[in-house]
């Protein structure tokens, strides 16, 4: 998964946004931070953020049996997290050259049902 993909999520860019300024926090205090967020979907989303390298396991200690991750952002990825959610932002340019294309595939596809109308041999089902 490449990194606009990564996020593109919702989740997944609060989870960058709540790491950012240097915090180190477990999956257990981003659960605490985002409570509508189920703990699965949390667990899952911090997976995938440390798979792509974006987070770092800062340490881990155990917890009545189970080993808890403390997690960093990395430097690189707030650049890019900061440039996604600008590039989210900005207005969008050339609306009137997509209205167009609108248009003519509108037209295209009339002159195609038409064609299957008639019985054409080239029509496309």
């Amino acid at each position: 998964m490449d990194t606009l993909e990564l996020f593109a999520h919702p989740v997944r860019l609060r989870i960058v946004h709540a790491m950012s300024g240097g915090r180190i926090l477990t999956t257990s205090q981003l659960c605490a931070r985002m409570p509508e967020v189920t703990k699965a979907t949390m667990y899952r989303h911090v997976g995938l953020l440390a798979d792509a390298g974006i987070l770092a396991v800062d340490g881990e200690q155990r917890v009545r049996g189970a080993v808890e991750r403390r997690y960093r952002l990395l430097a690189r990825s707030t650049s890019s997290a900061r440039s996604c959610s600008r590039s989210r932002n900005r207005p969008r340019k050339h609306r009137e050259s997509r209205s167009a294309t609108g248009r003519s595939r509108r037209r295209r596809s009339r002159r195609t049902a038409s064609a299957r109308t008639r019985g054409s041999p080239d029509a496309q089902w």
